[in-house]
């Protein structure tokens, strides 16, 4: 590309050589000296300054727009070009955009509106697309968007469950592969249980999910893939549930033995020590954790002395 400045003539020139690749610009302009070719270099400089926060916005509204489903102009090949470029970004900053209070509107409202609701159309190309954006979305920035993970569960098990004929079977397929990646998330299917069944305000995410994955994985009319992926998520909560118990039960174990030892009483003294403190004049302090035996032995010495000094 060419770079144009609208300034003096002499600069003019330069910068018209520049374009023709025969003058380097910021060293046509630095030739002039003094303040004008000082301030000549600081334009040609703030020329070259990188993009900021704002245009990535801009960028990122551009590919918003260019995903919606509702705008006429934006053809199925423009959709599925938005949601790749949209894919690239996510997997390359996706854990940094949250931090970015410009950008996280932007994500929440219009980004997930457009997603969930290019999930209802029936070309799979544009559903694989926006299923991987979404879960890059719930994967990095969940905390950000509890009632979109809400939305788009509640979607995924309407994709599963529908009767319609416009739903083909490896659409169903598709959700429920969304489903199990979902599910395989560490620590996802806690905060499912945490944040929505044990939420008055919440649907129970989990529960449904649950009993409609168990209601695929044993269908009566045979096994079938979806069956496969159904078992599958369901052999996933399993699996963390019997990761947690056995956590849960080392960290028990290991507390336990933490406790033991430390109210593990002192060793019993023999008598060369109950002896040692006679003869030190310590008889007169009390000596704990003593069997009966020392007691006694302890009580015959005390005895012994006291006689030896009265002789």
């Amino acid at each position: 590309s060419n770079i144009q400045t609208m300034t003096s003539d002499s600069e003019g020139e330069y910068a018209a050589g520049a374009a023709g690749g025969g003058v380097d610009l910021a060293a046509g302009l630095g030739r002039g000296g003094g303040a004008s070719g000082s301030e000549s270099g600081e334009r040609v400089n703030a020329l070259l300054i990188p993009y900021g926060l704002l245009s990535c916005r801009e960028l990122l509204r551009f590919l918003i727009a260019l995903t919606d489903p509702l705008d006429s102009q934006n053809t199925e090949q423009m959709i599925v070009l938005g949601l790749s470029l949209l894919t690239v970004a996510l997997e390359a900053a996706a854990d940094h955009l949250s931090s970015y209070v410009l950008l996280l509107p932007l994500i929440k409202n219009e980004l997930c509106r457009s997603l969930l609701q290019l999930l209802d159309i029936e070309k799979l190309p544009i559903f694989a697309a926006a299923s991987r954006c979404c879960f890059l979305l719930m994967e990095s920035m969940r905390a950000h968007l509890k009632f979109q993970l809400e939305a788009h569960f509640g979607k995924l098990r309407g994709i599963v469950l529908s009767e319609q004929s416009r739903i083909s079977y490896e659409q169903k397929e598709m959700a429920l592969e969304s489903i199990v990646q979902l599910w395989r998330i560490p620590g996802l299917v806690t905060e499912l249980y945490l944040n929505f069944d044990c939420d008055l305000y919440a649907s129970n995410v989990f529960e449904e999910m649950t009993k409609l994955l168990a209601e695929n994985a044993f269908p009566v009319s045979g096994l079938k893939s979806t069956s496969l992926h159904s078992l599958d998520a369901l052999l996933v909560v399993i699996d963390k549930i019997n990761m947690n118990w056995h956590c849960r039960r080392a960290g028990a174990i290991v507390e336990r033995e933490d406790e033991s030892s430390r109210s593990l009483a002192p060793p019993a003294l023999g008598g060369y020590d109950i002896g040692k403190q006679i003869v030190g004049g310590e008889h007169a302090k009390v000596v704990p954790d003593l069997t009966a035996q020392q007691q006694h032995v302890l009580s015959a010495l005390k005895v012994n002395r006291y006689l030896n000094s009265k002789s």
